[in-house]
């Protein structure tokens, strides 16, 4: 772990650098168990479309259409962040459009497999960040 402040490591010190370490940490601990969760899940054979019995559109997948890569996209940053890397937020920063490009490319499989259900749950739900919904005023 470098605690040093150069360009390897994020511009923070004492308590406040100590605090993002623990609250990344443990949010990594959060995003690695959903990451597990959401695997277990999967069929034992889940390479293509085919695979799974039905299309998934509830629990996570009802926030994001690939939440599997959501929660390992994030624990990479928060990873960086709990050794206050730079360097590994540049990393996880540069490794965003191999991401996308793996789940937009699951998501041409998932359109010829389930056709117009898929179509609707793309038109609702984000591939890979929640939307923040707003609450209509009373």
């Amino acid at each position: 772990m470098a605690w040093t402040y150069g360009f390897e490591s994020l511009p923070l010190k004492g308590p406040p650098s100590l605090v993002v370490a623990f609250v990344s940490a443990v949010l990594g601990i959060v995003c690695l168990t959903v990451a597990v969760i959401i695997h277990r899940g999967f069929p034992e054979e889940h390479s293509k479309a085919s695979d799974f019995p039905r299309l998934r559109t509830t629990g996570p997948y009802n926030h994001v259409r690939h939440p599997f890569y959501s929660s390992l996209i994030a624990l990479d940053y928060l990873a960086s962040l709990a050794f206050l890397s730079l360097y590994g937020v540049l990393v996880s920063t540069l490794l965003l459009p191999a991401w996308w490009y793996l789940a937009e490319s699951e998501e041409k499989d998932l359109l010829k497999e389930w056709g117009q259900a898929y179509t609707e749950y793309r038109r609702v739900t984000p591939m890979l960040i929640p939307r923040i919904r707003r609450r209509n005023p009373i």
